[in-house]
């Protein structure tokens, strides 16, 4: 059976090796699918695996300020810090770089409020 992943209004509660950890969905940083597991990176430098589908996870997230930049990779927009054209790239606060998908480049605007979304 897979430990519980649990879902609050403001945080999400992890399980870890050691039992489970806390944090805020204002930390999130970004995440990385890879090789079925969510990969969480949080502003303090912290690094999380989860088992659970990227589509799962973001279903129990709030919409805003997360931003799928392509099937893998989802940043949230509060640590957004610059966007790059040719090729489309977004670059958050701490230098993290990502590429985004043709689809999702296709007619963005990277001057309109959600793109534009600061917490």
């Amino acid at each position: 059976m897979k430990p519980k992943i649990e879902f609050y209004r403001n945080k999400i509660v992890m399980p870890i090796k050691n039992g489970e950890v806390a944090s805020y969905y204002s930390d999130l940083m970004y995440i990385k699918y890879k090789d079925s597991y969510c990969w969480l990176f949080f502003s303090g430098g912290q690094k999380y695996s989860l088992d659970i589908s990227l589509a799962e996870l973001l279903k129990n997230l709030p919409q805003k300020p997360f931003f799928r930049c392509k099937r893998t990779e989802v940043v949230n927009l509060c640590y957004y810090s610059e966007f790059r054209e040719n090729p489309a790239v977004l670059i958050l606060e701490y230098g993290s770089e990502f590429s985004l998908s043709v689809r999702t480049n296709k007619g963005l605007n990277p001057t309109c409020s959600f793109f534009m979304h600061k917490c």
